[in-house]
């Protein structure tokens, strides 16, 4: 089935990729902060997670956008109250790239667009005043795209 296709019968997962110093920046500052149940390989920020078919969009495959670190926050990952470790960051390209593609018709879930990398999905009892600022690169790549994994939804209900 061609990429195409799945748009038309999927829905749709698209996020920018990190570079290799920003993905290694991470992972040291996980490591230095004693960040709980670190993620290890998937750094990503998501740009779109819509449940239907989005057939006008196009990942579009390799970009240089810098973010700037604004801060560290708890998002609740799931229904048992998870604490979602993330930073926070800002970053012109990836914001107007999200309201592209709300243009497109994509639909949000949450009140605002947060450009985000998640640090752990699990990262238990966290004060965040103890945490320095990230002061590691933040430079996206590359943009990609994949249909929604449906089996994985079944599983993460």
């Amino acid at each position: 089935m061609r990429l195409f296709e799945f748009h038309e019968t999927n829905g749709l997962f698209a996020c920018v990729n990190f570079s290799d110093d920003t993905v290694a920046a991470l992972t040291e500052y996980q490591k230095a902060n004693n960040v709980q149940n670190p993620l290890e390989d998937d750094f990503h920020s998501t740009v779109v997670y819509h449940t239907k078919p989005l057939p006008k969009f196009q990942a579009l495959g390799d970009i240089d956008w810098q973010g700037k670190f604004t801060g560290l926050d708890i998002f609740n990952h799931d229904e048992d109250g998870g604490n979602c470790l993330v930073i926070k960051f800002s970053c012109p390209e990836l914001e107007q790239r999200w309201k592209d593609c709300c243009d497109m018709g994509a639909e949000w879930d949450y009140d605002e667009f947060r450009p985000h990398i998640t640090l752990s999905y699990d990262a238990g009892e966290v004060d965040l005043d103890s945490f320095p600022p990230f002061e590691g690169p933040i430079n996206m790549v590359k943009e990609v795209s994949s249909p929604l994994d449906s089996d994985y939804e079944e599983d993460h209900k």
